[in-house]
């Protein structure tokens, strides 16, 4: 039997895919073996029961990365497995003969919410019922306080010794570093890879902004139009849905990682690069693809600008043999978490920041892989972003409305917020990698019931596009009743005021008795939406919207502040101050699809 393990990953931002390609990787290396254990996302098994369980007889274990999606549910990538797993189960007389005879699972979620870690739970309770064993601790990965990866660290650490035990294989320790990837230099005429549809986030169509369409909110806020360019790309969206987009990194910042791995040097003339996987099995998002430099590499597919975390930083360490100066501060950053966070997590210091603030020059270290970079900080992400407009106004664009992160204190900008404003300022080509992801996060059938939205900031963006949607289409604009936004912002100025002249317009449409705004100034009222919606006579109206009209409620903005905040009250408010019947009421709600959040 060639692998002993199988690393399975259901991932949404791809959290969960580092995660796993990070533990088979460091599994193969202790063991002295790369074919110990191979990575594969879940969506690439057959749902087929019998052809799933094919697949995997031949392991000792399979190890599972779980993320939890929204409110608990699975990720895209795992939904139809799950479906599957969960009739074959229920459907199952006894508990011989299980799928998966021996499991492990480390689950990624955010304590933020009441359904913490309820994907990997959910997976978990299925494999018990079905006779399965689970081998170690259950791994709980919070993302709630960005520590997910420190998580991971201290769960692995008692694991591999539990997994040693159990593959009854000594595990050795890692004197030196072992790559995931190799990027190697080749020379070989291959024709192009077709550009045609259907597109989608393994294939994004290049799309580009339309200049016209950009408005800037001060310095906070920038809000454009995509072309689809429909005929070409055959891109569909509903309202509701999202846009992802891939940035592209700074110029600058790439020329400055290529000079820390003393990579800044060409290839040979006609030659290209591709990733290729130590462990030929393995997967990742590099495959198929061609570069034609280091600094391509690095430019479109690298995270070069994540901030750093205690793991990287303690394994970085081993680089830096020839300075002990270095070493004594980086151990002191890493001495402990308190520390840590004042240093790196809330200076939000990156790999630069890091070589910069310390001054360290190349010759205080020994070259670092590429392969290091790649493994610690993955892929050049997606951003996704909820769009603001309507499919039936204008089905050939997408509207995006962005904040602008940048921090003056600490120099460190979003990858993404530089990337169009280079692009709108033609500093860059305008040409934008986009997908389009279907949403839940739609409007209901029928109108006539009240309509709650409840966001902050960018949260605005999906409410324009429902008003877009229903202004634009008479009979929808017949149905409405009542609609009630609370739409948290600093302060009603130009600066913060998103979306002031078309909300203004939808009012005249629908009238002020049907469509209510109310406007939280967190700088003039010190509150935000969740205090708001809890005082007379804002939260009896909500529980008349919600109990005896059976109305709809909407949330949409960031899932650890706002969004948990707004929970919370809404407890409160459905359940008259008893926390069992508020809590109750809500999940029903959710079940009837009344209660729909999009969260970040």
């Amino acid at each position: 039997m060639e692998y002993q393990a199988l690393i399975c990953y259901s991932t949404q931002s791809g959290t969960s895919e580092d995660l796993a390609n990070a533990f088979s990787s460091e599994l193969n290396n202790l063991t002295n073996d790369q074919n110990s254990s191979i990575s594969r996302n879940l969506n690439s098994f057959s749902t087929n029961i019998d052809e799933f369980k094919n697949e995997i007889s031949n392991y000792k274990i399979v190890i599972f990365f779980i993320s939890s999606y929204g409110e608990g549910e699975p990720c895209d990538d795992s939904v139809k497995l799950f479906e599957s797993l969960e009739k074959y189960v229920s459907s199952k007389n006894s508990k011989l003969d299980p799928l998966i005879p021996y499991y492990s699972i480390f689950g990624c979620g955010n304590s933020y919410y009441d359904q913490y870690q309820a994907a990997a739970l959910c997976f978990k309770k299925m494999l018990d019922l079905d006779g399965s064993q689970q081998i170690g601790d259950f791994g709980y990965g919070n993302e709630a306080k960005n520590g997910i990866f420190d998580d991971y660290t201290a769960w692995s650490f008692d694991y591999f010794n539990v997994l040693s035990q159990f593959l009854d294989v000594k595990f050795t320790k890692i004197e030196s570093y072992n790559p995931m990837y190799s990027v190697i230099e080749y020379n070989e005429n291959k024709p192009e890879r077709p550009t045609n549809p259907p597109y989608q986030e393994l294939k994004p169509f290049i799309a580009d902004i339309n200049i016209d369409s950009v408005k800037k909110y001060g310095d906070d806020y920038l809000e454009f139009e995509v072309n689809l360019h429909k005929n070409k790309s055959r891109l569909k969206y509903q309202t509701g849905d999202h846009v992802g987009i891939y940035p592209q990194n700074d110029d600058e910042n790439v020329k400055k990682v290529l000079k820390i791995l003393k990579l800044d040097k060409n290839i040979k003339n006609g030659d290209k690069l591709k990733v290729v996987p130590v462990n030929r099995m393995e997967s990742n998002r590099w495959l198929d693809l061609t570069f034609i430099s280091y600094y391509d590499l690095l430019l479109n597919s690298v995270e070069i600008n994540g901030v750093l975390t205690k793991t990287f930083i303690r394994n970085l360490i081993a680089y830096f043999m020839k300075n002990e100066t270095v070493i004594e501060q980086l151990n002191q950053v890493i001495s402990s978490a308190e520390v840590f966070k004042t240093n790196i997590t809330d200076k939000r210091i990156t790999l630069i920041k890091l070589f910069e603030n310390y001054e360290i020059q190349q010759d205080d270290y020994d070259t670092i892989p590429l392969s290091f970079i790649m493994e610690n900080f993955g892929y050049l992400k997606p951003r996704l972003f909820s769009i603001t407009t309507s499919d039936s106004v204008n089905s050939d664009s997408v509207g995006v409305i962005m904040k602008l992160v940048k921090e003056e204190n600490s120099g460190f900008y979003g990858v993404c917020s530089k990337f169009l404003e280079n692009i709108i300022t033609g500093k860059i080509e305008n040409r934008v990698p986009i997908f389009i992801r279907k949403s839940k996060f739609k409007l209901p059938m029928t109108l006539s019931k009240p309509l709650v939205f409840i966001g902050a900031g960018t949260g605005i963006a999906p409410f324009r596009g429902f008003l877009q949607d229903i202004c634009s289409q008479y009979y929808k604009l017949k149905q409405i009743e009542k609609i009630v936004i609370f739409f948290g912002l600093k302060e009603l100025s130009d600066k913060y005021w998103l979306f002031a002249q078309d909300i203004e317009k939808f009012q005249k449409m629908l009238g002020n008795e049907k469509l209510e705004v109310v406007y939280v100034q967190s700088s003039i009222s010190k509150e935000y939406v969740q205090d708001v919606i809890k005082k007379p006579p804002f939260c009896d109206n909500i529980s008349n919207y919600l109990h005896e009209k059976q109305g709809n409620i909407f949330i949409c903005g960031d899932k650890s502040g706002m969004a948990a905040g707004v929970r919370r009250s809404l407890v409160s408010i459905l359940g008259n101050d008893n926390v069992k019947d508020g809590d109750k009421y809500l999940r029903y709600l959710q079940s009837m699809g009344r209660f729909k959040e999009d969260v970040w």
